[in-house]
């Protein structure tokens, strides 16, 4: 226990040495870690990015044909074969675009020319009044349509009729070539409810995205996700595979952009941090072994030197004719050698000297002492001055003070040092 004592400032040392070693090691693993997870997050917000502005791209052709439609339209108003070549069109358009749906409808009446009533459908009302719009069509909770309608315009530019285009959510998968985008996982468009806009063949009877995440709750972070941010990324675990899905909210009604990206496809290899780290490892432990080798040489040293100086410091002073004052300005200590007490015949306080040192100077000279002493400490150089010092029986005695500050490295007064000579 005694000799924990003497050296507990060199364990504290090497103990912090070992903690700042680990603590580095340890940083620097939760560092590339980190790294490697911003890469890959960095990297799905690209995918969607990119998945984003292609659907948005194809979402904005498919309004832009059924308005360049429109426009056609109101250039047949004068042509004398408008209604063959009319239909002609609207086949021909239908066909290619593969809708189910693509009909004109008079303002009139609501209704098309199969007798199909559009006068209460919101998109129906929207075109009338001059608008364009892209929706989807609704049953018992299932995406049946997805509705393009604009209005159609007469010589006049008057609205006349409404163009209604529609196409079930297979077909609207292909139309937006949601596939090509499928390189790195499954991609969907969806409600920010979860329903579910575009399905391939295979999903034509899932109303919800629910059913083809991996599980419930992946669903639910999802769906919060996307009702209360613009975009973001959950991680998936499952049946020890990764996954991450990502989400990002397309420029058209509430709609979103999802996809189930494995995770082998977006991380990047941890090989070579594994190297790193044990390579890493090696050289803090190499650094770590010299390191405490070296302090402990040091401190050894030091404690040596330092014993030898203080002994010798204690020798001088002893046997000096000066009387040598050894102040602590931290501690509020000082040491005082033997001459002290032979020309006065007593001794100086060792501690808690600020509150008694005034009570051994002549009253006359308290004040002297005081402005020297701050004079030193202000200005951090030696300072001398005369002033009258207490015998053991009240006399005073006049003495000739000269101090010396001492400083740390950083120019901070540590402790002062002094020589007292009497006069008489």
């Amino acid at each position: 226990m005694k000799k924990f004592k003497e050296n507990y400032f060199t364990i504290i040392l090497i103990l912090i040495v070992m903690a700042v070693n680990i603590g580095a090691f340890g940083a620097y693993v939760n560092n590339v870690k980190h790294s490697l997870l911003v890469q890959t997050e960095t990297h799905i917000d690209s995918i969607m990015d990119e998945a984003a502005e292609c659907i948005n791209i194809k979402l904005d052709e498919q309004k832009n044909t059924v308005e360049m439609l429109s426009q056609f339209i109101t250039t047949l108003g004068s042509h004398e074969n408008v209604n063959e070549i009319f239909e002609e069109m609207l086949l021909t358009q239908k066909e290619k675009s593969g809708y189910n749906v693509l009909e004109m409808v008079p303002i009139t009446s609501g209704k098309s020319k199969n007798d199909t009533d559009y006068s209460e459908k919101e998109y129906y009302k929207n075109a009338i009044k001059g608008k364009t719009v892209l929706v989807e069509e609704m049953e018992d909770g299932n995406v049946t349509n997805i509705v393009m309608a604009t209005p159609v315009y007469d010589n006049n530019g008057e609205i006349f009729a409404a163009l209604i285009a529609k196409m079930d959510s297979a077909a609207f998968y292909k139309a937006i070539e949601i596939s090509s985008l499928e390189q790195n996982g499954k991609c969907f468009v969806v409600k920010k409810d979860g329903t579910l806009l575009s399905k391939s063949e295979n999903l034509s009877g899932v109303s919800k995205i629910n059913t083809v995440l991996p599980d419930k709750t992946n669903a639910d972070s999802l769906i919060n996700g996307m009702r209360s941010r613009n975009s973001g990324v959950i991680t998936s675990e499952s049946g020890g595979v990764k996954r991450y899905i990502g989400y990002e909210k397309l420029s058209f009604n509430k709609w979103y952009v999802v996809s189930i990206i494995s995770s082998d496809t977006v991380e990047a290899s941890v090989s070579d941090m594994e190297t790193d780290v044990v390579i890493l490892g090696v050289e803090l432990g190499f650094i770590f072994i010299v390191l405490i080798a070296y302090l402990i040489y040091t401190i050894i040293t030091r404690k040596n030197r330092e014993k030898m100086n203080l002994e010798r410091y204690f020798i001088a002073a002893k046997y000096a004719d000066t009387i040598m004052i050894d102040y602590s300005i931290l501690k509020d200590t000082m040491y005082c050698n033997e001459k002290w007490e032979k020309l006065f015949g007593y001794q100086l306080p060792k501690s808690n000297v600020k509150e008694k040192l005034m009570d051994h100077l002549y009253e006359e000279d308290r004040e002297i002492f005081i402005n020297k002493y701050k004079e030193l400490i202000e200005n951090n150089r030696e300072t001398g001055f005369c002033a009258r010092v207490l015998d053991k029986e009240g006399n005073p005695a006049k003495c000739s003070f000269k101090l010396f500050p001492i400083c740390e490295k950083k120019g901070k007064i540590i402790k002062i040092i002094g020589f007292i000579e009497t006069e008489e």
